[in-house]
């Protein structure tokens, strides 16, 4: 599968949407230890942090069972285990300054053990960065959204083992041409519970509804600190759990300011309205105002999951680069105002490149086994 976008007329495709919300979150995570489940093909790496990697199977085991992404399996884990059964405390030992699972817990049988799990290896202040695919912008589409009710009976239940049914309503929407006989539905449903397909659904409201309903229902102190649910093909969300930080605010306005520099370098119509932006404090004001100016004033949908963050904290950022003489890398300077050391986003931006003025990403297609 293969998106093309234009960045002109503002196309941009799915994944790239994706994994620009997930560089937006990077400076939360400046100098920390960090740990993601699940990684697989496409780990977060993060600079000036140090990662280590759980999974339930190791990298030449993972390359057998995702045959269609064995080159781009790169990381052997760190640790091996499930987390949707054991905690992750209790799989690695130690507890992590952010804990990070991006398109995991749809794979899971029970999502509310899964997610308490995650937690349990979360320190004291420390964040939990959690996603989902948006079901109407993969092979889900016409699935229906999983019941909430669903996932409080698996977690009553303690069910370590999805449902035979849902591995079949997977195959029904993904490779409908599998029941075409017997043998190719049975070597196919053995495929989709090897590799422990979709079992779980989700749009990006009911996600970010079950989010907080299963962190009030486990009693967990933790509060949000960034949630994409406007646009891309993933439900993003950053928790933070209770305990020493900076203040919730100062994380919120750090993501905002982010995605706005990300944003900002990207659309090639906004570097050549505000071109100084990134060095000078009057065009990044400039710019500033049009972020945070109504709706109607031109501030695309990709924006808008920071649009109030921003407007709400314009007179302080506005006072940070007021006393600046070199601003430098501008849209990250509210830092300073945190008394922390100035960041150094990491900016890669996974599957993108930059191409005449067009991204062209690329994702692995969904593949069966042969037959």
């Amino acid at each position: 599968m293969q998106y093309t976008g234009n960045i002109k007329n503002g196309s941009t495709p799915p994944w790239v949407v994706k994994d620009r919300y997930r560089i937006a979150i990077a400076p939360l995570f400046e100098g920390l230890s960090g740990c993601e489940v699940g990684g697989l093909n496409a780990p977060m790496k993060y600079r000036n942090t140090s990662m280590e990697y759980v999974d339930v199977v190791s990298k030449k085991e993972a390359q057998k069972i995702f045959p269609e992404i064995k080159k781009k399996i790169r990381d052997e884990v760190s640790y091996a285990g499930d987390v949707s059964i054991d905690s992750l405390l209790a799989i690695t030992g130690r507890t992590y300054d952010f804990v990070i699972a991006n398109q995991v817990i749809e794979h899971v049988s029970n999502p509310i053990l899964f997610l308490k799990n995650l937690f349990d290896g979360v320190r004291d202040g420390g964040y939990l960065v959690i996603s989902a695919p948006d079901k109407n912008l993969d092979f889900d589409s016409g699935r229906s959204i999983t019941d909430f009710r669903y996932t409080l009976a698996s977690y009553y239940l303690d069910r370590t083992q999805a449902d035979s049914m849902l591995y079949i309503e997977f195959l029904m929407h993904a490779r409908p041409e599998v029941f075409e006989t017997k043998e190719l539905f049975l070597s196919n449903f053995d495929y989709a519970v090897k590799r422990r397909e979709h079992v779980n659904v989700w749009d990006k409201p009911a996600f970010y509804n079950f989010m907080t309903r299963s962190i009030e229902l486990l009693g967990i102190d933790a509060e949000e600190v960034f949630v994409n649910l406007q646009d891309g093909p993933e439900a993003l969300t950053v928790f933070r759990k209770a305990g020493p930080g900076r203040v919730l605010k100062e994380d919120r306005t750090l993501c905002a300011l982010s995605l706005l520099k990300i944003y900002w370098q990207i659309r090639e119509g906004l570097r050549e309205r505000f071109p100084d932006a990134k060095n000078d404090t009057a065009s990044f004001t400039s710019l500033l105002e049009w972020a945070v100016a109504p709706e109607d004033a031109g501030t695309e949908a990709e924006l808008m999951v920071s649009k109030e963050v921003l407007r709400q904290d314009k007179s302080e950022i506005e006072e940070v680069l007021a006393n600046e003489s070199n601003i430098g890398l501008c849209f990250l300077q509210y830092k300073k105002l945190l008394g922390s050391r100035h960041p150094r986003v990491y900016e890669i931006k996974r599957g993108l490149r930059r191409l005449s003025g067009k991204f062209i990403p690329t994702s692995a297609e969904h593949q069966g086994p042969p037959g």
